[in-house]
């Protein structure tokens, strides 16, 4: 036999394969995979920027939801009113009884607006919204980040919950306000 071929046993019998073929890639084939990597990555880029735009705006709904949710139920534990003072000047935050808990510095490029007031106070004998005055109709606290808006919206009654704001893209499972 050839020096260039490398004789390999096998049950079935004798086999042989050239030692360029056993040498790995060669340079067409790695540079094909490179082009077709990076051509995926480039899909894949700006979907996972959106994605996680989308993930930063309902994580800073849900941690807002929970402080208001906190709030009324500390009233109604206590027998005191609890106030929930959201702050929408630059950097924004959420605070409950005098404790940002919620921060812009957690949720970078998400802006918060809340209107019509941004004190909510919670009764400590039903867990009521009792300011603003009842007749304000419904808190509402909305997040924005680019296209993507979420609401947290404290009814009369002291329900709290999470929506989409009319005209807005929704971000998740969340209905329309």
């Amino acid at each position: 036999m050839d020096s260039t071929y490398l004789e390999i046993r096998r049950r079935d019998g004798l086999r042989s394969v050239s030692r360029a073929r056993l040498g790995g890639f060669t340079l067409v084939e790695m540079l094909i995979t490179v082009v077709v990597l990076a051509v995926l990555v480039a899909l894949a880029v700006p979907n996972m920027q959106d994605a996680l735009r989308k993930r930063r705006v309902i994580a800073a709904g849900e941690a807002i939801y929970g402080q208001v949710q906190f709030a009324r139920s500390e009233a109604i534990k206590s027998s005191q009113n609890v106030s929930v003072v959201v702050t929408t000047a630059s950097p924004w935050s959420v605070a409950v009884g005098g404790n940002a808990t919620v921060t812009a510095g957690n949720y970078p490029g998400v802006s918060i607006a809340a209107a019509p007031a941004t004190t909510l106070t919670f009764d400590g004998v039903r867990g009521l919204r009792s300011a603003p005055a009842v007749g304000a109709g419904n808190e509402t606290i909305t997040l924005t980040l680019g296209a993507y808006q979420l609401a947290v919206e404290v009814g009369v009654v002291g329900r709290v919950k999470l929506c989409t704001p009319a005209g807005a893209t929704a971000v998740g499972r969340y209905p329309a306000c």
